[in-house]
Formats: structure tokens, C-alpha cells, sequence
């Protein structure tokens, strides 16, 4: 997306401070569950909060998003600007787990930049902790959720054994390069009245009626694949990143906060079909293959992957001075889309 108007950005930083605990565990090690420690999960995954300036007293929503609309939709054309600067080992290898910066604008507004060893959460697990230190921020004594490790549940089976198809992990064979593999970031809405398009366009006795979720995502998939112009011999892949707390019988707790998502391949338009796939079974199998087969990372050719983020509520994320403008994730890869609101009024 491209910015209204050319703005010239400079950011000045204070020397970075180290967040230590006051009472350290002496001699502690924290093991990762099988599912966490998976080379595709080995980066520190971004987030990025704006939060607009308080005039008179109260947020004047339109005006700063109409001021400024280049600035609080992804992709943020400033992000390395407003994240900190990480050691050259990539920030995984003998660096902090969490890099947290606060820039503070001249207009009186603010952003928060983070970037997260994904080994250690997925989003779920940002949103928990990020709760957690504003409850307590704000003078509660304990969370509301307490958080716990038992990354044993999500650890390989003794001894591993595959027993699901993985196809988000295996190489596929090609006959072409895609040679329109050539990709610009952009921000995409979809309000009600593209919602209701894309119903439009299905039979009128479909029951159930599809999520917003499963139209988005068929939509977007469809499109890339024609853009793409793939050989029409090869096959192609939409993965689904899923919560696997929703799954009762897995037996997560709320408070979990490592990695509990695991990617489903499905083929072309089946995708309560992929839903439904996820058991408790197939995150094991997920344990188990990452075991056998030496951690791989998910196949990238012709691979579509997908991140609903909405229902994690970043949007709504107070730390006492409003609601942000805009909460997630400030960029993608050529792989991954992600699905995030916007507090956006007329």
C-alpha cells in the first residue's frame, strides 16, 4: 500500500535496557514441546500496536485515520524504525526471548513494536501475556489467567509414530518456477458488503451458511491462484494455521502459551473439511513427524497459509490510554496472509 504523502521519518532511540527477573530460578531449564521446537517456528514474529493521540479528551478516530491512513495498515512502510534493532545472530541464538520498543510521535500518539521468539508463543500466547502485564499494570494482583508450561502435552509419543498424512511438510515435485511469483504487500477489507458479495455467488440452499472465515479465505485463495499461473500439472496448497485449544479432548489449558496451531493442507475448495481434521491425533502425529523427520520446516512451493487473528482481540488491547487503531501483525511473507480487525468508524 502505498503512502498519500511523502513523510520524512526519523526515529531517535535511547539505549536498549535489559528486563531481568528479581528472582531468577537458578539452574532452570524450560523444555520445548515437539511442536514448538519445528525450524519453521526459529524467528521472532512482529506485532504492532498504534495508538492515536487524545484530543480533548477523547480519540478522534476519523480524523487520525483520515490524517494519517498510510501509516496504521500493513505492510508499515517504518516497521524496522518502530521495532528494535536485533544482534546479528537474528535475535534466536543467545538473545532475549522478547524485544519490546514504545515510539512516541510528534502528533501526541505512540506505537508499540514487538518481536516475539515464536518458539515460545504463538499468538495466542502474545495476546496472554500481554493481558497479563496490563492486568497487572493496572494494579491487579494476580491475572485473571494464570499461565502454565506443561509443553510436555505437545511433546512426541515414545516411541514417535506417524499415523496422519502431513502434506504441509512434504516436498512437492514441480514442473515450473512460477514465474509470476512476484509479490506486493497490500491490506485488503472485506466488510459486510464483500461478505455479502462472496455469498451471492453460492448456491442459496448451502447449509450451513459458510463463516466469513471459509468465504475470505476461498476467495483469496482463488485469486492468488490465478495470478500465479501455475503448471496446471502441479498441485497447489492453502494451509490453515489452527488453534488446537479448541480441542476439549487435547487437553490444553486456557492459561497455555506456547505453540498450540498446527497448519492443515486441503485441496481446492474443502476447507470445513480441513477444519475438521484437527483432533487430537493429528497434533500428536504433527509431534511424532516433527521427531522422525529431523523438525522440517512447511513445504513453500505453491503453498497457501493462512492466520485468523481476529478472534485473539489484539484491537481491543487497553493499556490505559484507548483502544488502538490498528493491532497485529505489520507484515507478511510471500506465503502467509493474516486475517486482523480494525477499529475503523465512519
Amino acid at each position: 500500500m502505498a503512502l498519500s504523502k511523502t513523510i520524512v521519518f526519523n526515529v531517535n532511540r535511547r539505549e536498549p535496557q535489559l528486563v531481568a527477573a528479581e528472582k531468577p530460578t537458578p539452574n532452570e531449564i524450560k523444555q520445548l514441546s515437539d511442536i514448538d521446537d519445528q525450524e519453521g517456528l526459529r524467528f521472532l514474529v512482529p506485532f504492532i500496536f498504534f495508538y492515536p493521540p487524545i484530543v480533548g479528551g477523547e480519540l478522534d478516530l476519523v480524523k487520525i485515520i483520515r490524517d494519517a491512513w498510510g501509516w496504521d495498515l500493513p505492510p508499515c512502510p517504518y516497521i524496522e524504525e518502530l521495532m528494535c534493532r536485533v544482534p546479528d545472530s537474528g535475535g534466536i541464538i543467545g538473545c532475549p526471548l522478547l524485544f519490546l520498543q514504545i515510539t512516541r510521535f510528534i502528533c501526541g500518539g505512540l506505537s508499540m513494536g514487538i518481536l516475539l521468539n515464536h518458539t515460545l508463543a504463538d499468538g495466542y500466547g502474545a495476546m496472554l501475556f500481554l493481558n497479563t502485564k496490563t492486568e497487572l499494570f493496572k494494579g491487579a494482583s494476580v491475572p485473571s489467567v494464570q499461565t502454565v508450561w506443561q509443553r510436555e502435552l505437545l511433546s512426541a509419543r515414545s516411541p514417535p509414530r506417524i499415523t496422519c498424512t502431513h502434506n504441509e511438510y512434504e516436498q512437492v515435485a514441480s514442473n515450473n518456477q512460477n514465474p509470476k511469483d512476484n509479490f506486493i504487500q497490500a491490506s485488503i477489507f472485506f466488510g459486510p458488503k464483500e461478505i455479502q458479495a462472496l455469498k451471492d455467488q453460492l448456491p442459496t440452499n448451502q447449509i450451513p451458511s459458510p463463516t466469513r472465515f471459509e468465504l475470505t479465505t476461498a476467495c483469496l485463495w482463488k485469486c492468488r491462484t490465478i495470478a500465479l499461473e501455475p503448471n496446471p500439472n502441479d498441485i497447489t496448497r492453502i494451509s490453515i494455521v489452527m488453534n488446537a485449544r479448541r480441542k476439549k479432548e487435547i487437553g490444553l489449558a486456557i492459561g497455555y502459551y506456547g505453540n498450540g496451531v498446527s497448519p492443515l493442507t486441503y485441496a481446492l475448495d474443502l476447507v470445513r473439511q480441513a477444519e475438521a481434521q484437527l483432533s487430537e491425533e493429528y497434533i500428536k502425529s504433527v509431534a511424532d513427524f516433527m521427531v522422525i523427520k529431523g523438525r522440517p520446516k512447511y513445504e513453500k512451493k505453491l503453498n497457501y497459509m493462512v492466520s485468523d487473528l481476529t478472534n485473539l482481540h489484539f484491537d481491543k488491547f487497553d493499556l490505559g490510554w484507548g483502544k488502538p487503531l490498528y493491532a497485529g501483525v505489520p507484515r507478511t511473507t510471500s506465503i502467509i496472509s493474516f486475517y486482523t480487525s480494525l477499529n475503523f468508524k465512519e
